[in-house]
């Protein structure tokens, strides 16, 4: 019934009369026509605009329907209406749109009485868009009620209620809200406007009376009572970024810790003990130590075991750092939960000169990589007394907000399930700037690895490691699978012979049924070196059977899979990659391709987030620094692309090679690299292997009904097989949105509170 009723309504309204009006577009701000494609504009600014103008000059009032389509290569996909009242335009009078994943405008907008004027802006970033036609279709009070709970009813029956929660949705709220129910329904779409960070802390962030209630009592239920203790180095006699740290223990729900105030400055020791002596009069148990006594304090700390090491975890904090009320509660949760675990860490934001948190910092699971890289777990970290012991103790310099060479002395021989990360803000950071000089400690800890890598630094605080290769190098063979296409093809393989410095190497290039005859006439006449071989794949496409035909033909130890539509930027592509191959459990390495634009198409991608997996980063500078500098550094990710990976030729024996029945155009690298970490591997992705990539251009576009079906019955294949791991990106952040993989903020983040759970 529900079904013949949602089918046969719009019917009924296609039977009234509607005023329908085409509305002109004209350029206002920030955009620029392409001359050789109409509707197709290049945007500049950080708020390019067209003012909307309808043939007779006057706007409807009430309900309308705004339909459009709209594809925008960006950094922002946020899309808003601006309505003039007679005062002009501003963010007052605005509505947000929200775009379907394919770019599909059908929105019930409220147009108010009195409007004279309309601009849209269909994102907030410069790029390039398409922007169609646009009409404005007056709507009844009927239909709109039909067409919200259109929209309403499917989020309701396919989303989880925990996101549901979030956003506020609910069948209730239909009744005496539709309106608002409609909008927390379109916060789910693909292309919504992201929530500012104020917004996401008030809706994702903020403790209820409730939420306070359930954690006291999941804590009189704890079966172990770790104790903390919190070493807070004090560099400035500033009374109040002292008093604001204690103030954040003193207000914690789990309240076994202990403070000790380090007196770095070396001139505040009685002002700090006076400090000391108030707060531990309010049940805060806190010690000082003066300048002089600091070494042997941390002498002795790091010589004496106290009590139970596996009930004592330490956290080096700065004067001004404030944590969140439940930062000790959530992470006792995750050592109850992983009793083995002996490093946590968290998320992070900062405290403004006005106090307000800004700059939030939501990070990866363990990503060893990355540490390498780069500080990313940061000063939120409690490690297990027995562990900090084993790798060498506390430092004045770990105190001093530098912990990096700690970070990785307790990381040398930790196993991957003994760090948990908490995805959740529990520290506002505010004091000192961090100190750098992690290169040594990088350095330090290859030594101590034994791994063969010389350290350069790039940005501040970050560095490039180029690891060493084995003496006898082994042989690359490159696949790349064609079918006609000449000028890609030769332009991909002559960048590869011309600008590539490794010296051994194969392309084995796998002609799929070419009848061009200017690319029969190449592939003729390139089969005459030694280097190059051209194997003939006389079946229907099949992207995963071409490469797993020509990997039972090669000669090299290693694969490189390389599209037809790339080209060589960096001349130590294969040394790079390579280079991160031969290291420890490494399975599988990817690169970071760019539009022939300059803009980046692939810096790894994201599984289970806008869909079946989506690549990070698309359309930043190339130079651009990305989230928390991720687009920049090697860091370990869930999958990379097939247009350029390279793998163990051994391994992908292994491993079957790439689906073939299941997966024989889309999603088969993405399916290669979860099963190669399934089997305990990693998959690594480095900045500094650079080609160009046309994405596509070769096979086309899935436009026609069979390639759709295709695609379409290929992503639930992978829906079905990998459910699990799309349900959490361990390298994205579930904070983070997963309609879309641009590291906006979600509006309803899928982090599991353990005081919810253990209600």
């Amino acid at each position: 019934m529900v079904f013949f009723c949602f089918n046969i309504f719009p019917r009924v309204f296609r039977g009234v009369y509607r005023q329908r009006y085409d509305v002109k577009v004209r350029p206002v701000a920030g955009l620029a026509a392409v001359a050789a494609k109409p509707g197709f504009w290049l945007a500049v600014g950080s708020c390019p605009r067209f003012a909307l103008e309808i043939p007779s000059g006057s706007w409807p009032f009430g309900w309308v329907l705004f339909n459009t389509r709209l594809v925008r290569h960006t950094t922002d996909y946020s899309a808003r209406l601006y309505f003039d009242m007679g005062h002009g335009f501003s963010d007052e009078f605005a509505v947000d749109i929200s775009v379907t994943l394919k770019g599909t405008i059908h929105e019930l907008v409220f147009f108010p009485h009195g409007l004279i004027g309309v601009q849209w802006a269909p994102m907030h970033a410069s790029g390039s868009l398409e922007q169609s036609p646009i009409q404005v279709t007056g709507v009844g009070t009927l239909e709109g009620i039909y067409r919200m709970a259109r929209r309403i009813i499917p989020v309701l029956w396919s989303q989880p209620q925990e996101k549901l929660i979030y956003l506020g949705l609910s069948l209730a709220r239909m009744f005496f809200d539709l309106k608002g129910a409609y909008s927390a329904a379109g916060k789910l779409r693909t292309y919504a406007a992201a929530p500012t960070y104020a917004e996401w802390i008030e809706h994702a962030d903020t403790l209820s009376e409730r939420d306070r209630l359930l954690i006291r009592r999941h804590i009189e239920r704890f079966a172990v009572t770790p104790k903390f203790v919190l070493v807070i180095a004090v560099q400035t006699c500033d009374v109040n970024l002292i008093s604001r740290s204690l103030d954040s223990v003193g207000r914690q729900l789990y309240q076994n810790a202990e403070v000790v105030l380090l007196d770095v400055a070396g001139y505040a020791t009685k002002r700090l003990q006076k400090i000391a002596q108030n707060f531990s009069a309010c049940g805060i148990d806190v010690r000082c130590i003066g300048r002089e006594d600091i070494a042997t304090y941390l002498t002795g700390f790091n010589e004496t075991v106290v009590g139970d090491v596996s009930a004592v975890y330490i956290s080096a904090l700065q004067a001004g750092d404030v944590l969140s009320e439940h930062a000790l509660y959530w992470m006792v949760s995750m050592i109850i939960a992983s009793p083995d675990v002996r490093m946590i860490y968290s998320d992070e934001d900062s405290l403004n000169a006005e106090g307000e948190r800004c700059e939030p910092k939501f990070k990866p699971n363990w990503c060893p990589e990355l540490l390498r890289s780069t500080n990313y777990i940061g000063q939120m970290v409690a490690i297990r007394e027995d562990e900090l012991l084993r790798a060498g103790g506390l430092s004045l310099r770990d105190c001093f907000g530098d912990n990096h060479d700690l970070l990785l002395r307790v990381c040398d021989g930790l196993a991957e399930e003994k760090i948990a990360h908490v995805s959740a803000i529990l520290i506002h950071r505010g004091g000192a700037a961090e100190t750098q000089g992690g290169r040594a400690a990088v350095q330090a800890h290859l030594s101590r690895m034994g791994i063969d890598a010389t350290v350069s630094d790039t940005l501040p605080g970050s560095y490039r490691l180029r690891y060493g290769l084995p003496p006898v190098l082994p042989m690359i063979s490159i696949l790349i699978p064609t079918r006609d296409a000449f000028h890609l093809l030769s332009r991909c393989i002559e960048s590869v012979v011309q600008k590539s410095t490794y010296p051994n190497y194969e392309i084995i290039v796998i002609d799929n049924q070419s009848a061009d005859a200017d690319a029969l006439e190449y592939l003729a006449e390139i089969t005459s070196g030694q280097r190059i071989r051209v194997l003939r794949y006389d079946r229907p496409f099949n992207y995963s059977a071409i490469n797993n035909f020509a990997a039972q033909q090669v000669r090299g130890e290693v694969l490189c899979l390389l599209n037809n539509d790339t080209e060589v930027i960096s001349p130590d592509w294969i040394e790079e990659m390579l280079g991160h191959l031969v290291q420890d459990s490494v399975g599988v390495v990817g690169a970071k391709l760019l539009y022939p634009d300059g803009r980046v198409q692939h810096a790894g991608d994201a599984v289970g987030v806008g869909g079946v997996a989506n690549h990070l980063h698309s359309f930043i500078g190339r130079d651009s620094t990305g989230y928390c500098k991720r687009a920049v550094l090697a860091q370990d990710l869930s999958a990379v692309t097939g247009a350029c990976l390279m793998t163990w030729r051994k391994l992908y024996m292994k491993m079957g090679g790439l689906d073939e029945e299941h997966l024989k155009v889309a999603f088969n690298d993405v399916d290669y690299c979860l099963r190669v970490r399934e089997a305990d591997y990693r998959v690594v992705w480095t900045p500094y292997a650079e080609l160009y990539h046309h994405e596509s251009v070769s096979r086309g576009k899935d436009d026609t009904f069979e390639k759709k079906a295709r695609a379409k019955k290929e992503a639930a294949y992978m829906r079905s097989r990998w459910k699990q791991a799309m349900r959490q990106d361990p390298f994205y952040n579930l904070n983070l949105s997963y309609e879309r993989a641009d590291f906006s903020l979600s509006h309803a983040p899928m982090v599991k509170r353990p005081w919810r759970e253990h209600r």
